[in-house]
């Protein structure tokens, strides 16, 4: 079973994506925070990571680029999050693998997670 981690500081908005990806087999964790990010997805071991880009602590931007500056976590694959209209942008420099601009479809959601996880 693939794990997801999911960096979402908003209660209802994780709940509709658990409510969302459990029934297609993932195991989900939260967090509502960003704090030592590296340190917290090193313990978690994720196979996708979802980052909110106005998570608390450092940002989703800031903690993209320590994951993927860190040696242990660089290959686990992050998605922003986001309803920013700079999202896409934000992505790119950030070091992200992926984006979704909230409100998103469900279909592309399931769609990126699955395109970007590894077998």
């Amino acid at each position: 079973m693939k794990k997801l981690l999911i960096f979402e500081d908003d209660p209802q908005l994780f709940e509709l994506l658990k409510m969302i990806l459990k029934p297609k087999g993932y195991t989900v964790v939260h967090r509502s925070d960003c704090y030592d990010v590296c340190a917290v997805v090193k313990e978690d071991k994720p196979d996708l990571i979802l980052m909110d880009l106005r998570i608390p602590d450092v940002g989703g931007a800031a903690a993209t680029e320590a994951l993927k500056g860190d040696a242990e976590t660089k290959d686990i694959p992050v998605i922003i999050l986001s309803a920013d209209a700079k999202t896409k942008e934000i992505a790119a420099i950030c070091g992200a693998d992926g984006y979704i601009v909230k409100p998103f479809e469900v279909t592309d959601l399931e769609n990126i997670i699955h395109n970007h996880i590894k077998s």
